[in-house]
């Protein structure tokens, strides 16, 4: 099971740095990334994030959520299931009632050891899946296919 990422201390760096950056385009504001490392630092004391949108496009906040291993919880809608795989990085829920989350995270608080691993494969998945690197790569195979498939 992968250990939690350090968590920040007065000591150490933050949990979110300012990349150096050539690029052309703005960098965030110094309250973007403060914001971001509050963020971090709250899900990092998270026993699970809930999500209780019914219409969320991406859900920025649950990736967010499983980089620091937390598990999240949401109603299976909008995008949120492109983000959270039903009991293996969290947990969906189909009915979209209350009663039905209710239950969901007393199921999750009852189990401790179940939410650390959700957490540790959210954690996994979110890197796999949203990391920079991992974009760019599917990126350049869409590319690759299109050049192969296109007449010369």
């Amino acid at each position: 099971m992968l250990s939690r990422p350090s968590r920040p201390t007065s000591e150490s760096q933050p949990a979110v740095q300012r990349p150096s950056s050539p690029c052309r385009t703005p960098c965030p504001t110094a309250a973007t990334w403060a914001q971001a490392s509050l963020r971090a630092t709250i899900a990092y004391g998270a026993t699970a994030l809930v999500v209780p949108s019914v219409e969320e496009g991406l859900g920025l906040v649950a990736v967010e959520a499983q980089l620091c291993e937390t598990p999240v919880i949401a109603f299976d809608s909008g995008g949120l299931p492109d983000i959270v795989q039903h009991d293996r990085t969290g947990i969906l829920v189909t009915s979209i009632d209350a009663t039905a989350l209710a239950a969901a995270i007393t199921s999750l608080l009852d189990r401790p050891d179940r939410g650390a691993a959700l957490g540790a494969a959210g954690r996994l998945h979110a890197l796999a899946t949203f990391a920079p690197e991992s974009v760019a790569k599917r990126y350049t195979d869409v590319y690759k296919s299109a050049i192969a498939s296109s007449p010369q």
